[in-house]
């Protein structure tokens, strides 16, 4: 069961940071252009008091996803997952009831990222990223270790049943 999580579920994710780990350093938030790694009790009750964080529970915490939403900037979101399976959970509870703008930025490595290999006889070879294989989560960008995915924000249009659109604006 997904549920949001509150500050008495400090100790859940700290358990969980130590039993999976951050191996591809992704669990990290920016304040003033430096990387701050979340793997401290203490910081997680601060992020737990002032963003969104939810998590999949089945007998424990198995993942959790933070929206981290900072003035003036793009609404980011960061994973904590112990396998894909908990990740595709986790991405079908964001597409469901989020339907503002997101972005993704992850290391190369994560094992949300499926990477494809296209070789071209005579031309370098091509590679596509993609999140999960998801068609909702566009490839943003590529710079150095990490990708940049995206998902446009959704909007329902009049004379529609409850089908989504992506917008354009």
């Amino acid at each position: 069961m997904i549920e949001r999580l509150k500050e008495k579920n400090a100790i859940d994710i700290y358990d969980l940071f130590l039993r999976v780990g951050d191996k591809t350093n992704d669990f990290f938030i920016t304040k003033d252009q430096k990387r701050i790694y979340i793997n401290s009790l203490k910081l997680i009750s601060k992020i737990l008091k002032y963003n969104e964080v939810y998590g999949l529970f089945e007998k424990e915490l198995k993942g959790i996803f933070i929206v981290i939403r900072e003035k003036n900037y793009r609404p980011y979101l960061k994973f904590l997952v112990d396998n894909r399976e908990t990740a595709r959970n986790l991405i079908k509870f964001v597409l469901w009831n989020y339907q503002e703008e997101l972005f993704i930025k992850l290391n190369k490595e994560n094992i949300l990222i499926d990477k494809t290999e296209f070789r071209r006889q005579g031309k370098p070879s091509v590679i596509y990223y993609s999140l999960l294989k998801s068609k909702v989560w566009k490839f943003q960008g590529d710079r150095g270790n990490q990708v940049l995915f995206h998902k446009e924000k959704f909007i329902k249009k009049e004379g529609k049943n409850d089908n989504r659109h992506y917008s354009k604006d």
